[in-house]
């Protein structure tokens, strides 16, 4: 008997050949078989390998068995997870936390300290680093994930393929790779490229040079390589969170909250440089109308680089706040300003709402280097990192005191989020009423 006619039965007890039994024995889970023609088995506590007529492969017994890859099946016992050959034996000595299946003769394992690097399969390490992450290689790539909670591929021995990270990313098919930045999915080339420009709620793999990928607004559409529509599956429709601002705008536009005077509560946007603060004050515009002003804007247009510049791009964001000529102010929420910006609010009569948007640092510094539009600060283009790095760690030092935003209402979301959930997230928050107001 061929064991390559072998499927597994409905019930998953046994195999079958052709609609019938392949053997007498029956099993509390079977798998498939995989080359050299044996399959994993379970019954009560035990787990083990068959060959097709449903006898034992070897005499020795696991917790739980899987297919055999590459020759080698990954196995877990009461001292942790390892491989082992076709006839039972270990392939190595070290036990893991867990491991993988082999590919490219490589095997993803989790160490004990909850690491994640590969091995070869004699168990020696395929390169020194270990990482937050490690997915299985795929035509001599695989995907990493780093501390900084971004990805990038490595080939064999571990060196970076391309040296471009990115929050989300899939191994390569077809010569492209599912891809996801700060704005959304794409695909991406081997050399990390992104193949088009448009972005995506979620894409497909290319098969015969077309993907079925989602946009943004929810409608469904088939693209090519070039990232051009070819066929549109479905159109646009109206998501959950654009019914809610739908039905939250009038009441942003039209609420009045007592305090002192009868105005709407302003929207603080405080993070580190790159976190995605811009990046979600118009998205609120668009989707509300609010008016924003941001320190950066104001360096744009008053600012040349120097300290006095810095001054009159401050005088001017401070001015719009107490001028009631905002809804929205964005600024790092850090540094000696901060008190100024608050006595501009006080001075306006207005109550507020602070949301502190977070991204780790390495996301915040790829942004940072990525931006096109020159905004004259007050350092040297040089001291960009460093700044980006200081303000990121001493922003986290300053909200972790509850008392640095005293008497006001703070809420902190993740950068990461699609920009939706973040909207979503912000509206329902604003138009919250703080306890103790009216």
């Amino acid at each position: 008997m061929n064991w390559r006619d072998l499927s597994v039965s409905a019930c998953a007890t046994h195999h079958e050949c052709d609609g019938q039994p392949a053997y007498f024995e029956r099993f509390d889970e079977v798998l498939k078989f995989h080359a050299p023609g044996l399959a994993p088995v379970k019954l009560g506590e035990k787990a083990w390998h068959v060959k097709p007529d449903g006898q034992a492969a070897y005499a020795c017994r696991f917790i739980r068995t899987f297919g055999y890859y590459e020759g080698f099946a990954a196995v877990q016992t009461m001292d942790g997870w390892h491989h082992i050959r076709p006839d039972g034996s270990d392939a190595y000595p070290e036990q893991y936390d867990w491991c993988g299946n082999f590919q490219c003769g490589r095997c993803t394992v989790r160490l004990r300290d909850g690491r994640y690097r590969h091995v070869r399969s004699d168990g020696s390490f395929a390169y020194p680093e270990t990482w937050r992450y490690a997915g299985d290689y795929k035509d001599g790539f695989c995907v990493i994930q780093s501390d900084a909670g971004l990805c990038t591929h490595l080939d064999l021995n571990g060196k970076p393929l391309h040296g471009n990270w990115f929050i989300d990313l899939d191994v390569f098919h077809k010569g492209f790779a599912r891809a996801r930045d700060g704005d959304g999915w794409m695909h991406v080339d081997l050399r990390g490229v992104p193949a088009y420009t448009r972005r995506f709620a979620a894409v497909e793999p290319f098969y015969n040079g077309q993907a079925r990928v989602e946009r943004l607004d929810g409608g469904l559409e088939v693209i090519n390589e070039q990232g051009q529509r070819l066929v549109e599956l479905r159109p646009a429709r109206r998501s959950e969170f654009a019914a809610l601002s739908g039905d939250m705008v009038g009441d942003w536009r039209t609420k009045t909250i007592s305090v002192a005077s009868n105005t709407r509560p302003l929207l603080v946007l405080i993070g580190a440089l790159g976190t995605g603060k811009t990046t979600l004050a118009k998205a609120l515009h668009a989707c509300t109308g609010m008016r924003f002003a941001s320190i950066d804007g104001e360096r744009t247009v008053h600012g040349d680089g120097s300290t006095s510049g810095e001054m009159r791009a401050w005088a001017a964001l401070l001015g719009k706040i107490e001028q009631g000529a905002c809804d929205a102010v964005e600024f790092s929420g850090s540094g000696p300003l901060v008190w100024h910006v608050q006595q501009a609010i006080r001075n306006a009569r207005r109550s507020y709402r602070v949301v502190w948007v977070r991204s780790p640092l390495e996301i915040c510094l790829d942004r940072v280097q990525a931006r096109k539009t020159a905004v004259p600060y007050p350092f040297s283009a040089e001291a960009l990192e460093k700044t980006t790095r200081e303000l990121h760690a001493r922003l986290e030092r300053e909200m972790a005191d509850e008392t640095y935003w005293k008497f006001h209402y703070v809420t902190h979301i993740d950068g990461l989020r699609p920009i939706e959930d973040q909207i979503a997230d912000v509206i329902s928050f604003v138009s919250r009423p703080k306890p103790g107001e009216l």
